[in-house]
């Protein structure tokens, strides 16, 4: 983050979090706090060794970060993260499209564990199946790795698919409340496509969200490369929350603070990345720390090797419509001529799809 960056966030967040100086000292500045705020964040260090560095309380350290991370939600979110209308999908299209080769996609969804200490006389509710405590971050994707859509406080001991159906965007897609755009037509093809979100198999297959063919039984050469188009798609955000692990290394440790205030904590994470790649993508720099394809192989992003942010459990019991069918497979046949890709076979040669 360079200094304009810095001073544009603090001219947002500046009302909520500037204090009033009194007869008896003058106070923090709001530049001052957000840097304390930034460096928690992006460190991970304690709030002794903050106390330490910038030679404050530890209470008056803890109250400014409280207040900060929550500021940074409140004002960056409506400019960031706010909710895509329908011209907007156009364009998360247009991009999934370019860039991945997948079209009509308005969205890549996933969900990730973020390590918290065991809460209270919470028993086994934060649990997860890999055996640690946390809460999970579920989000949607754009084709530039950045967020358009994030739930988070579920407990860790839950699966995806349960976590989706409750959250906001599960029931405004269920709804059909969201701003989708209507079915149109694909290069090469008359047939009148859906516009989709891509998931793994802990999703359940909808109309507007698609989901891989089972991989545990005998799959059809069309439908592996449907796979392959799909999983190539959907990497996005598993690389999106991936790069943010990198970034914000407080996701590394298992924070001990209130459940209310983690997700504050994640919820600031998340809209922060999303401000540095829009206002500087090159400084940015992403070409390292994500997954990248070369001859149909993939090789894995620098991430994957520090990421503290685990997979949610892939579990789903969904029965899917015929008409979530019918579009899977209009996908699938137009993966396999119309729309293939030159290297589409090879990379299903060489993967598990």
């Amino acid at each position: 983050m360079d200094k304009e960056q810095l001073d544009s966030i603090v001219t947002l967040i500046k009302a909520d979090i500037q204090k009033q100086d009194t007869v008896m000292r003058p106070s923090i500045l709001a530049k001052a706090r957000l840097a304390v705020t930034l460096r928690y964040l992006v460190t991970g260090n304690s709030m002794a060794s903050l106390s330490l560095c910038y030679r404050m309380g530890r209470s008056t350290i803890s109250g400014i970060i409280a207040q900060t991370y929550q500021a940074i939600w409140k004002n960056l979110q409506p400019i960031y993260m706010k909710p895509p209308e329908k011209d907007d999908f156009y364009a998360i299209a247009r991009d999934f499209y370019e860039i991945w080769n997948f079209p009509h996609c308005i969205g890549a969804i996933d969900g990730k564990h973020c390590r918290i200490q065991c809460p209270a006389n919470s028993g086994s509710d934060f649990n997860n199946f890999h055996e640690f405590h946390s809460i999970v971050l579920m989000a949607v994707a754009d084709a530039h790795y950045k967020f358009i859509y994030v739930d988070v406080g579920a407990k860790g001991k839950e699966n995806d698919s349960s976590i989706f159906a409750r959250s906001g965007f599960g029931a405004a897609l269920r709804n059909a409340t969201l701003p989708i755009p209507d079915p149109s037509s694909l290069l090469n093809s008359e047939n009148l496509f859906q516009f989709i979100f891509v998931g793994d198999e802990a999703f359940p297959l909808q109309k507007n969200l698609m989901r891989p063919y089972p991989r545990y039984s005998s799959l059809t050469t069309q439908q592996r490369i449907f796979n392959y188009r799909l999983t190539r798609a959907r990497r996005v955000v598993e690389n999106a929350f991936g790069i943010m692990s990198v970034k914000f290394r407080i996701l590394r440790s298992s924070v001990n603070c209130k459940l209310d205030a983690m997700d504050h904590i994640v919820k600031a994470t998340c809209v922060l990345r999303n401000f540095l790649i829009t206002t500087n993508s090159s400084r940015y720099s992403l070409s390292i720390v994500v997954d990248r394809e070369v001859d149909g192989n993939i090789i894995p992003g620098t991430w994957r090797n520090s990421s503290f942010l685990q997979p949610s459990e892939n579990l789903s019991g969904n029965a899917a419509s015929p008409n979530a069918i019918q579009v899977r497979n209009m996908f699938m046949e137009y993966f396999s001529c119309p729309g293939a890709v030159p290297w589409q076979n090879l990379s299903v040669q060489n993967g598990l799809f």
